[in-house]
């Protein structure tokens, strides 16, 4: 699979405010925005059910909905979201006139041809003051980098992974937040999101056998667990509200001696530290590195 990445780049030209977590709150600008430029039918609250939503960009972006035919994901309003925010990870949140704010998107299989789109929006946000009139201060665009990723390419032979979670993560499970992370829990929520990518943003079915994928990650042994857990709050751009979300930051480490796939486990972990993991992901949280040993 081959990601494209950008880049993009904020300059402050007056004092912004930003929260410690920036992934809601500079999502929700560009998605603001992004409705502003192309949305034929502002006057919607919702995309859902829109006769455009496939070919608008905000509408594809933001509010993804399952075609008709998606047997499996049918009773779905929204699907999988084919792009993913990287906040900064620095926990300054007072930036002075001149300092700049990088933040980069992840655009994976149809969404990249909306690149010049995104960019549109992130420009419309500094010519309208979007940051200024949401109380964050002002800025001006300052260009982009962009790149091609090919997932899985640095592939090497390992016995210890360990997993660095670098944003908020949830992982829920049925109606449950996961407290105690495993392995499984953590392969088994990547497949359904790589899934669901391949088949909703490549119009790809992947033929991989699950649950023989799902048995190889039980063999893993937890050897390390620094996670620590936390209350976080994020700006909701719809509302207009702060929310309240339990997640987990640090470390994980796995003894993966055992399994025997191990090529397979590495793909998902990498195809994973772009798409991220777990609830809110393409806001920016569930974002990871990892290392092999």
């Amino acid at each position: 699979m081959e990601i494209e990445q950008a880049e993009f780049r904020l300059c402050a030209t007056s004092k912004v405010l930003l929260p410690t977590w920036k992934g809601s709150t500079l999502r929700g600008a560009v998605g603001a925005s992004l409705k502003n430029l192309y949305c034929l039918l502002p006057e919607r609250k919702s995309c859902y059910k829109c006769k455009n939503g496939d070919v608008c960009p905000y509408g594809y972006l933001y509010e993804t909905q399952p075609k008709i035919s998606a047997e499996k994901f049918s009773a779905y309003k929204q699907v999988t979201k084919p792009i993913v925010f990287e906040p900064p990870l620095e926990d300054k949140t007072l930036y002075l006139p001149g300092d700049i704010i990088k933040f980069t998107i992840n655009f994976f299989g149809k969404s990249k041809k909306y690149v010049g789109d995104i960019e549109n929006a992130i420009k419309e946000i500094t010519s309208l003051g979007r940051f200024r009139n949401r109380g964050f201060g002002s800025v001006s665009y300052s260009g982009k980098e962009q790149r091609k990723i090919l997932i899985g390419k640095d592939y090497s032979n390992y016995k210890i992974i360990k997993i660095e979670f670098l944003t908020p993560t949830q992982l829920v499970f049925g109606d449950s937040v996961q407290a105690d992370i495993s392995f499984s829990h953590i392969i088994k929520n990547l497949s359904r999101k790589y899934s669901a990518i391949v088949y909703f943003h490549e119009n790809k079915i992947e033929k991989i056998n699950w649950p023989e994928v799902f048995c190889e990650a039980d063999k893993a042994i937890k050897i390390e667990d620094k996670l620590e857990h936390k209350i976080i709050e994020t700006y909701s751009s719809k509302s207009g509200k702060n929310r309240k979300m339990l997640g987990f930051i640090g470390l994980l480490g796995f003894d993966c001696s055992d399994i025997l796939d191990k090529k397979l486990i590495y793909y998902l972990l990498d195809f994973g530290k772009y798409s991220h993991i777990g609830k809110f992901s393409s806001f920016g949280n569930g974002m990871y590195n990892f290392s092999l040993s």
